[in-house]
């Protein structure tokens, strides 16, 4: 059904390509490349202290055929590190262990796009999927599989000017934007559905029956063995209305209306509010089991700060799960102080906030994150059982 599909990012020195801070990023790059040009200079003498640098295969091959690299501004990007959480990252074929499919579907800044990464054969976690207009790592979900909207192709000029082959596509920045959804599958659904049956139509139908508790259940072994087969059924329009709405959703959680959790208003009064809303580790609460007598964890209320607790999360908002967490305990794991043990790199989720210009980045994150689960679930609950009619590869 895609053209082309692969997996995420894959760095392997996250430490040093991804951080919430575009400062300490370009300060920790800058560092390791100077590690690098230093054992270049030297005929290529690895520098063996993981404090350093981080050696993979490639950068090792880049080491022995004597390429050179510095820091580029062009290599800075966004991406989508784990779920619901951005990141300033770096990305070249120097730097980066493999780049998967990503330099094709986010070649720069420039180049929109969208796409969904869902959990790979053989996955820890239970199938599931997640839309990103970001750059995906590879752990976005486990060990992940990128499917994106469009691909980017690098135009080559002729004679200084860009020529563009009749319906192929159109060029954007010295790159050819393709759709990445086959004429095989459009084929295939318009003469199941009808000719005004389109490419996002396509899209957006197989996120809807992707997110179908009938179809991950129906197909549960075969999901942990292969990627996703598609079926056709009787009734498309709900599945691609129920995968538009998903889509819109997770892309634009940002945006959404914050779930009113009791203390999200908490007065700041004269403090300083990038310090008030300042976070190291959030928590849910606990209390006592009556049974065990053991504190458990309390889920509805999470202890944000040494100032600020947050309570009424509803119950059936920890029902949207993304692999091994629900995704209000994804954000309470990455938004977090962090310090790298080999590298000694801080990654503060602070500095984000300070990137964005908003110092209740975090706690309005936390209360999006349960309208969006909250609404996931709902449009998931109104899913119709399946009534196959064919499958599609």
């Amino acid at each position: 059904m895609f053209l082309e599909s692969g997996r995420g990012l894959e760095s392997g020195r996250d430490a040093w390509v991804a951080n919430f801070s575009a400062r300490r990023l370009r300060q920790n790059m800058e560092s390791t490349i100077g590690v690098y040009e230093a054992d270049r200079s030297h005929g290529g003498e690895r520098t063996l202290d993981p404090s350093a640098i981080s050696w993979t295969a490639t950068l090792q091959s880049s080491l022995r055929r004597g390429l050179g690299t510095s820091f580029s501004l062009d290599a800075v990007t966004t991406g989508l590190y784990r779920p619901f959480t951005k990141v300033v990252r770096y990305v070249d074929s120097v730097w980066t262990h493999r780049t998967g499919q990503t330099l094709r579907s986010f070649p720069t800044r420039n180049h929109p796009n969208r796409g969904f990464t869902l959990t790979g054969a053989a996955s820890h976690y239970d199938f599931c999927l997640i839309s990103t207009e970001a750059a995906p790592d590879l752990h976005l979900l486990d060990t992940g599989h990128f499917f994106a909207r469009w691909r980017y192709d690098s135009v080559v000029p002729t004679d200084g000017l860009l020529e563009l082959e009749a319906g192929v596509g159109e060029v954007v920045d010295g790159y050819r934007k393709i759709d990445n959804i086959t004429d095989q599958a459009l084929t295939h659904f318009q003469t199941a559905y009808g000719e005004s049956f389109a490419k996002d139509d396509i899209f957006y139908y197989v996120y809807g029956v992707l997110h179908s508790p009938d179809y991950r259940e129906t197909y549960a072994a075969d999901l942990k063995k292969s990627l996703p087969r598609i079926p056709l059924v009787g009734d498309a329009t709900p599945f691609v209305e129920a995968g538009r709405k998903l889509s819109e959703l997770h892309l634009g959680y940002e945006t959404v209306e914050p779930y009113p959790l009791d203390g999200l208003e908490t007065e700041l009064g004269s403090a300083d509010p990038y310090q008030f809303y300042r976070v190291a580790k959030m928590k849910f609460a606990k209390v006592r089991d009556p049974e065990s007598k053991k504190l458990v964890a309390e889920k509805s209320t999470v202890i944000y700060n040494t100032q600020i607790t947050l309570s009424g999360i509803p119950e059936a908002a920890h029902r949207y799960m993304l692999g091994s967490r629900s995704a209000i305990e994804w954000i309470i794991d990455r938004y977090r102080v962090k310090t790298d043990k080999q590298s000694g790199i801080v990654n503060d989720p602070n500095d984000w906030s300070l990137e964005v210009e908003d110092p209740r980045y975090i706690i309005d994150l936390l209360a999006r994150i349960v309208t969006v689960s909250l609404e996931t679930m709902a449009i998931v609950d109104s899913l119709p059982a399946l009534d196959i009619r064919d499958t599609q590869g």
